[in-house]
């Protein structure tokens, strides 16, 4: 056998980084391109509601890692369709910058059967919960239904 096509064959720690760094998707923990979907063009907070949303947001996220507290929390973003709920939701998870955040998009699941359906939550729900600090968006609620 020839020693220069051996080593070119050999995987060397740089080849593995490089394949860690631009190859390999997470299937546990957070997906930045996942966020960056609901972030394009940048965001804006135009307007002190918009500002106290993402201090209360900040605020929570700062609650549940304390270990003061029960650790958990529920939040309901309510508002008009296409005004931006999922982008504070994206924006929120993104600076929290906890190990594990997952968006469950009622898009994704277009054609899914109901079981499918509680399959794909019932395994982002399992998952989150082995993590030590989760965050879970759940886009469109109503269509997933």
């Amino acid at each position: 056998m020839d020693a220069d096509a051996v080593e070119k064959l050999m995987v060397n720690v740089e080849d593995f980084n490089y394949a860690l760094e631009n190859d390999i998707k997470p299937a546990f923990g957070h997906s930045d391109e996942e966020l960056e979907k609901y972030l394009i063009g940048g965001f804006i907070s135009w307007s002190p509601q918009i500002t106290q949303i993402l201090e209360q947001g900040a605020l929570l996220v700062k609650q549940v890692r304390s270990p003061d507290t029960r650790g958990f929390a529920s939040v309901l973003l309510a508002g008009s369709p296409n005004s931006g709920k999922t982008c504070l939701a994206a924006m929120i998870a993104k600076t929290s910058e906890y190990p594990f955040i997952k968006v469950i998009s009622a898009e994704d699941m277009v054609g899914y059967t109901e079981t499918a359906k509680c399959a794909v939550l019932r395994k982002v729900f399992d998952d989150a919960y082995r993590s030590p600090l989760s965050c879970i968006i759940v886009d469109g609620v109503e269509r997933l239904l």
